[in-house]
């Protein structure tokens, strides 16, 4: 699926008024994992426009049966950390490929990220900020 990456106020839709964000105001990705359940095999997240790949999150299941892993349960998800932050505009679409193991029923499967972004930080020289022309 596709949708904006970060309109907040419609955060359900493809719509957006002027009123609630600017759709062009940057922001600075800085982290994302991604959330499948059992029988998920792995999550892109990919920038709609240039077809870029911009995070692969694999999931990993446990193997024993201690608590945090046990077998075959779906135990953690490998994440993707921007340093420095990809900058993106918030009406920047972007698509999800999630892709789950089909070759048994599995209940429950779905897809989702979880994204931490932060407004752009100004450069500075030694603490003050970079002149502007």
């Amino acid at each position: 699926s596709s949708q904006f990456f970060d309109l907040m106020p419609n955060y359900h839709s493809n719509q957006t008024r002027e009123k609630d964000v600017d759709p062009k105001q940057q922001v600075d990705l800085v982290y994302a994992v991604g959330h499948l359940h059992v029988g998920g095999l792995s999550l892109d997240l990919y920038d709609d426009e240039s077809g870029e790949l911009i995070c692969h999150s694999e999931p990993t299941y446990g193997t024993g049966s201690a608590a945090g892993d046990e077998l075959g349960y779906l135990t953690g998800m490998s994440s993707c950390t921007f340093d420095p932050p990809l900058r993106m505009t918030r009406d920047a679409v972007v698509r999800t490929v999630a892709r789950y193991n089909n070759t048994v029923p599995h209940h429950g499967v779905m897809a989702l990220w979880l994204m931490e972004v932060a407004d752009p930080v100004a450069p500075t020289i030694q603490g003050e900020p970079l002149p502007s022309f």
